[in-house]
């Protein structure tokens, strides 16, 4: 059962090791573009992890060519799910805020053009809420596919992902709100030392040790049911 005190029991086993990755992790994310890969598969490593029910933080920079690997396979299922969403915003709104653009500035009228920004704005927010939902429900399985499986092709098992969602709706709204919760924490405290920079630097590394153990428990639960 995915509980609010798990995140807080991986951190605080050992303090060493969670602010050794913390750094590290800051660290890593410094190196252009490689590091950004090579931490994403640090996160598919974390998940996997938690699925095996292992509680240890593991070190940053070992295995630092693989995780680079899993990091690009991850990085094309975020550009693919990218491109989907992109021509399906197109798709849906593209047209209809030509149409209210050109209708205002036809007008002539300040006030007209500033009511078809506002109707584009109204007519954008939904649809990318909507699309920020959708990889909300299928991004989670999807890293827990490949995570366990270790396989390219298990990143784009999209049925299996949106099935342990909704076979327990239940358990992934609590990942989500302990998620949330964890975040609005995480941000409340490195923004206390965010004047110097240095909290901002923090925030991923922390945020993705808890994220990824949270998603990992959460699929190790609903994945065997």
């Amino acid at each position: 059962m995915v509980d609010f005190n798990i995140p807080w029991k991986f951190l605080s086993k050992d303090w060493g090791k969670t602010l050794k990755f913390i750094a590290l992790g800051a660290l890593m994310l410094l190196i252009p573009f490689v590091g950004m890969l090579a931490f994403s598969g640090l996160s598919i490593r974390l998940i996997s992890d938690a699925i095996k029910k292992k509680n240890e933080i593991p070190e940053v920079f070992d295995d630092f060519g693989e995780n680079i690997i899993k990091g690009l396979k991850v990085f094309a299922l975020d550009m693919l799910v990218g491109l989907v969403f992109l021509v399906i915003f197109g798709l849906l709104i593209g047209g209809q805020v030509a149409a209210i653009i050109g209708t205002g500035l036809n007008s002539g009228s300040d006030e007209a053009v500033v009511g078809a920004m506002f109707a584009v704005m109204m007519t954008i927010l939904p649809i990318t809420l909507g699309l920020i939902i959708v990889a909300a429900i299928i991004m989670p399985g999807l890293r827990g596919n490949f995570a366990k499986e270790d396989k390219f092709s298990a990143l784009f098992n999209f049925g299996k992902a949106i099935n342990l969602v909704f076979g327990n709706i239940g358990a992934f709204l609590t990942m989500i709100l302990i998620q949330i919760v964890y975040g609005l924490i995480v941000s409340l405290i490195t923004g206390v030392i965010g004047f110097t920079g240095i909290g901002f630097l923090l925030i991923p590394p922390l945020t993705t040790l808890i994220s990824s153990k949270l998603i990992g428990e959460w699929y190790a639960e609903v994945e065997k049911k």
